[in-house]
């Protein structure tokens, strides 16, 4: 068919045959309703099938949480829209709550909710440590550098040259990254967080994995826990004690500013 027999289809069917078009429209319309209904029932499904896995452990549960999704925006430096915390599970630790949870985000001038593929566990830890990144260069997602990064930090080489290649560590204190990155640590990170981007900030550390599941949630929670065994005790900073960091490098995401160690 050449271009005129086509431009002449197309008027056809787009002016003189106005009674198919507007049934066309019409099954158009049917569908994209059924498939919304379809999709929100799937949606409330999915969500009340979590409510009950996690309450029928004493585990508490929330639907959503927008002051924790805000937080984690600030962490991971999301710019415009808002975000919000969904499917939140509560799960003890010898330290406080730990939060589980799915991350969703609006859009500046969107009205609707478009999640990540990710799923985060904040995770409180004994005590404070320097604003620092471990992230498994396996991890290519939305939040892996958000624009807008606040905060001088240096990235960390190792002498171990497969961590270096598997791991990107930035840190605001060098000296405490490397006195973190133990033997131990990173032979820890290499056998069992490949997979993941940890965003310490102060006495609490965010931890960003695979999709949602909240069966694996307590596993997660327990990872961190082996995690937090592994880091010296001196780097504990504890009632104020050590240097104070100002609320940009607590809050804010890293920027590069240097980089040493051997490679």
């Amino acid at each position: 068919m050449g271009a005129q027999e086509l431009a002449s289809a197309v008027a056809y069917y787009s002016y003189g045959n106005g009674p198919s078009l507007l049934w066309v429209t019409a099954a158009v319309l049917v569908f994209s309703i059924v498939a919304f209904v379809y999709f929100s029932l799937r949606v409330q499904r999915k969500r009340a099938l979590r409510r009950r896995w996690a309450e029928g452990r004493g585990l508490a549960f929330h639907r959503s949480d927008e002051s924790l999704g805000e937080a984690t925006g600030r962490v991971y430096s999301l710019v415009g829209g808002s975000h919000v915390a969904r499917d939140v599970v509560v799960i003890p630790t010898p330290f406080g709550g730990a939060l589980y949870y799915e991350l969703a985000s609006r859009p500046a001038g969107s009205s609707g909710m478009s999640e990540f593929r990710h799923s985060l566990l904040r995770y409180p830890l004994p005590g404070s440590l320097p604003r620092m990144r471990i992230k498994s260069w396996r991890m290519t997602h939305e939040l892996a550098s958000g624009a807008g990064a606040r905060g001088r930090s240096f990235r960390i080489k190792t002498e171990w040259w497969a961590f270096n290649e598997e791991f990107d560590v930035k840190s605001v204190d060098e000296e405490a990254a490397r006195a973190l990155l133990t033997p131990a640590m990173q032979e820890f990170l290499m056998a069992r967080m490949r997979e993941t981007h940890m965003e310490i900030v102060g006495d609490v550390a965010y931890l960003m994995h695979s999709k949602y599941s909240s069966v694996n949630s307590p596993a997660y929670a327990a990872l961190m826990g082996e995690w937090t065994a592994r880091v010296p005790s001196s780097l504990w900073r504890v009632d104020g004690a050590g240097p104070v960091l100002s609320l940009q490098q607590e809050h804010g995401a890293l920027r590069p500013g240097g980089e040493s160690g051997q490679g």
